[in-house]
């Protein structure tokens, strides 16, 4: 079982009420560090997926305390071992939304999903070594040196990103996922294209063959590949093993397209984008879907309704460009 500590601190008016708050609760641990004139501080130790109904209930009673401050830490190990509670806190007592009991809190998934949207040297070296690797490993035909690239490459930190972003209608960081993930195609795109210019590419070689024909198994590939890939996230799962799926959709095609149009063969290189299209549309449509079902929302009703908008205005335009796209290969 995933752990947090959760670390509260209040003013001292707000300290009963959070200490009630606790006690309903019935987390793993609770103890209160301080208590003074000036304000109390209590650290909880509690599921990972019980993290986001408290922390709801503590901000709504101590909406009005300017001292209000949660922190939430992972857990790496408890002694003595913390087993699973066979009867979760009753439903009256803390507020569980759709989906709530089986992923980390939106704060904890809002956190992550902003640090995969960053760009940064290291994002910039992955996805060079990533598209480096992933073309040796197309021009060779070997299925274990593209694998090795797919673990390399840090493609869905801005895909998550832009999936959560549009959950919680956080306009910013949609708009900074979007240029993570255009920079990060950009660039594995030009490094490939670098590639294909220097080294000969035979594109008969069934590695890259594969890449420049698209199907309605790609679509499912892809749909599969986001649907997996959010689940995995909003289960607090290892980012490199989260992103090796989304990779198997995107890193390959990319990388396919850039080393036929470096080798002059645009017109593979046209069908091998209308592949990276495809995967990026449905890899997102599916994510989306993904968090919505699993409850990804704010808290507060009036954001909720923005990101509402938000997620149906993003759900429309990825349908009808993966419409759009479907019509396209019917005719191809």
């Amino acid at each position: 079982m995933a752990l947090r500590l959760l670390e509260i601190a209040v003013a001292s008016e707000y300290e009963t009420r959070v200490a009630e708050l606790l006690d309903a609760h019935g987390s793993v641990s609770t103890w209160q560090l301080e208590a003074s004139d000036s304000g109390a501080v209590f650290h909880v130790v509690l599921a990972a997926e019980d993290t986001e109904p408290l922390m709801d209930s503590i901000e709504s009673t101590c909406i009005a305390c300017p001292k209000l401050r949660m922190v939430l830490v992972p857990v790496e190990a408890s002694v003595p071992h913390v087993e699973p509670p066979i009867d979760p806190a009753p439903a009256d007592q803390v507020s569980v939304g759709f989906g709530t009991r089986w992923r980390v809190s939106r704060e904890e998934l809002h956190e992550d999903a902003a640090d995969g949207a960053a760009i940064g040297p290291t994002f910039f070296i992955l996805i060079a070594l990533s598209a480096v690797v992933a073309s040796v490993g197309l021009l060779k035909d070997s299925v274990a040196v593209i694998i090795g690239a797919m673990v390399i490459a840090p493609l869905y930190g801005p895909n998550a990103a832009l999936s959560v972003g549009t959950s919680l209608g956080d306009g910013h960081m949609m708009g900074k996922a979007l240029r993570t993930l255009g920079v990060g195609v950009g660039l594995a795109l030009l490094f490939s294209l670098i590639a294909g210019w220097i080294l000969e590419v035979d594109p008969t070689v069934p590695a890259i063959a594969e890449r420049t024909i698209v199907s309605y198994s790609d679509v499912v590939l892809a749909l599969c590949a986001g649907a997996a890939g959010a689940l995995a996230f909003t289960a607090g799962r290892p980012r490199a093993l989260t992103g090796v799926m989304v990779a198997v959709a995107l890193l390959p095609p990319v990388v396919t397209c850039g080393l036929l149009l470096g080798s002059g063969e645009p017109f593979l290189a046209g069908r091998a984008s209308l592949l990276v299209a495809v995967n990026v549309i449905c890899i997102n449509l599916a994510g989306v879907a993904a968090f919505v079902a699993q409850g990804v929302r704010p808290r507060r009703w009036w954001e909720a309704k923005q990101a509402k908008r938000a997620t149906i205005r993003a759900a429309a335009t990825w349908l009808l460009l993966l419409a759009l796209l479907l019509v396209i290969l019917a005719y191809q």
